[in-house]
C-alpha cells in the first residue's frame, strides 16, 4: 500500500465501521490479507496514532493514514535477523527454525525476505532492495548459518564451490539413542520416494537418485541421546536427517524420519539440527571466509531439551479417547455380568 491520507466520511464509512473494511473499500486494488497485514505491522495510523487491530472502530471525521515506511510493530513475526557479514556481493545470516531459507511465492517471513528488510535498515536504503539469490538451503525445521548471494555472478561462483565440495558445512545434531560408532562416512543414493512416499535411500539406478555422502563423528553420549557432528560432502534435501535415521538414530524433534525407530522417543519442541560452521572463498576477493553459529541449548545439553506443550486440541482428543475406552470397558463388563 502506498503512502496516503484518507478522511472518514458518511459516504465511505463501511458497515460495520471497522478499519479493515474501510481500507478495503477505499483501496479496492489491495487484497484483504494485504490490508490486515499492513494494519498488524503498524503501517496504519488513525488520528496520528498507530493502530494494529483490523477491527478498530471508526467514526466520521477521523483521518486514516497509510505509512509504508513506519517501524514494524508486529512482535509475533519479527523481520530482523542476525547478520554475520554483508557486502555488495553476499550476505551471511542466521536462520531460525521454522522458516524457509528462500521465499516461496509471497512468503514474507522466509529468511531471504527478512534479510532484505534488515539490510535496508543497515545500509539505509530508500527503496526496496532487489531480490537475493539463493546458494544453498537449510531445512525449514533446522537452524544455523547460511550464505545468500546478492549478485548473479556471486551466486554462480558460490554455487560452483558447493558443487565442487570445496565449501565447508558442518552441523551439530542431537539424536535419539546411544550411537554405536565413533566416526562413520555414510554414502547412499537418495531418491524422491523410497517406497512409502518419503525421500530416502534407493538403488543407484532408480530414476531421480543422486549420490549423497555425510561424515558423522560422535561428540558426546548422554543418558538417552547422542550429540554428533555432521559434515556434508554433498547437499541433498534432508540428507542428514535421512542418513542418520537410516542408521537407527533419528534426530530429536524430527517429525518425519522417525517412523521405524524402535527405541525411546525423545520429544522436543523443535528439531535439534543446527548448522554451526560455514566456510567458503569470497567470490570476488578470493579471501577464505569462515563463520560459526552458536547452537541452541537443547543441542549442546540433553537436559536442556524442551518438550512440546500439549495443545488444547490434543488435550480434548486425549480426554475423548479416555472416555471412549471407559465406555467400551463398561459395556464389556456388563456383558460379562449378564452371562454370569
Amino acid at each position: 500500500m502506498g503512502p496516503q491520507r484518507l478522511n472518514v466520511t458518511k459516504d465511505n464509512l463501511p458497515d460495520p465501521p471497522i478499519l479493515a473494511r474501510f481500507l478495503k473499500a477505499t483501496c479496492p486494488d489491495e487484497t484483504t490479507n494485504s490490508v490486515k497485514r499492513a494494519i498488524s505491522e503498524g503501517k496504519i495510523w488513525v488520528d496520528g496514532q498507530v493502530v494494529t487491530k483490523p477491527t478498530k472502530g471508526l467514526k466520521v471525521g477521523q483521518s486514516v493514514e497509510v505509512r509504508p515506511t513506519a517501524p514494524r510493530k508486529d512482535k509475533k513475526r519479527p523481520d530482523v535477523t542476525h547478520i554475520y557479514y554483508h557486502d555488495v556481493h553476499l550476505v551471511v545470516a542466521e536462520k531460525p527454525p521454522g522458516i524457509l531459507t528462500l521465499a516461496y511465492k509471497d512468503d514474507r517471513e522466509a529468511l531471504d525476505e527478512r534479510v532484505r528488510r534488515t539490510l535496508s535498515r543497515l545500509e539505509d536504503h530508500k527503496g526496496a532492495l532487489p531480490p537475493l539469490k539463493g546458494v544453498h538451503r537449510l531445512d525449514k525445521l533446522a537452524s544455523g548459518v547460511v550464505v545468500i548471494a546478492r549478485t548473479v555472478n556471486a551466486q554462480r561462483k558460490l554455487k560452483n564451490q558447493f558443487a565442487a565440495h570445496t565449501a565447508q558445512r558442518t552441523y551439530l545434531a542431537r539424536v535419539m539413542g546411544h550411537v554405536r560408532f565413533d566416526t562413520l562416512t555414510h554414502t547412499t543414493h537418495l531418491g524422491p520416494d523410497r517406497g512409502d512416499g518419503f525421500k530416502g535411500s534407493v538403488a543407484p539406478e532408480t530414476e531421480g537418485a543422486k549420490e549423497a555422502t555425510t561424515h558423522f563423528k560422535v561428540v558426546a553420549r548422554d543418558e538417552r541421546t547422542t550429540l554428533i557432528r555432521c559434515q556434508l560432502e554433498t547437499g541433498r534435501t534432508h540428507q542428514i536427517r535421512i542418513h542418520i535415521s537410516e542408521l537407527g538414530y533419528p534426530i530429536c524433534g524430527d517429525p518425519v524420519y522417525v517412523r521405524n525407530f524402535r527405541g525411546t522417543l525423545i520429544p522436543s519442541n523443535r528439531m535439534l539440527l543446527h548448522a554451526v560452521e560455514l566456510g567458503f572463498e569470497h567470490p570476488s576477493s578470493g579471501d577464505n571466509l569462515a563463520f560459526e553459529s552458536k547452537p541452541p541449548p537443547g543441542i549442546l545439553n540433553e537436559s536442556a531439551i524442551v518438550e512440546p506443550r500439549p495443545t488444547r486440541r490434543s488435550k480434548r482428543r486425549g480426554n475423548t479417547q479416555v472416555k471412549r475406552t471407559i465406555k467400551k470397558e463398561t459395556k464389556t463388563d456388563r456383558g460379562k455380568k449378564r452371562r454370569r
